[in-house]
C-alpha cells in the first residue's frame, strides 16, 4: 500500500490484470495519446506539431526514468 500513490506502480499493475488480447492497445495509448491530450500538455496548434511533441514527450519520460534510478 505504499506505493499505490504512484502512478507507475498503478499503470503496471493496471497492464498485468489486462488480457492479453487487450495489452498492446493499451500500450499504443500510453504511447502515443489523442490528439486532445497532446494540445493541452504541449499547446500545440496544428498537426504538423504532432511528431515532434511526441518525440518530446518520450524523452521527458526518459530523462524521468532515468532520474529514478
Amino acid at each position: 500500500m505504499d506505493r499505490a500513490h504512484q502512478l507507475g506502480y498503478r499503470s503496471y499493475w493496471a497492464f498485468r490484470m489486462l488480457p492479453w488480447s487487450e495489452r498492446v492497445p493499451w500500450l499504443w495509448r500510453k504511447m502515443f495519446p489523442d490528439w486532445r491530450f497532446m494540445q493541452a500538455h504541449f499547446g500545440l496548434t496544428h498537426f504538423g506539431q504532432l511528431p515532434s511533441a511526441y518525440a518530446r514527450r518520450m524523452l521527458r519520460l526518459l530523462v524521468a526514468t532515468m532520474r529514478r534510478r
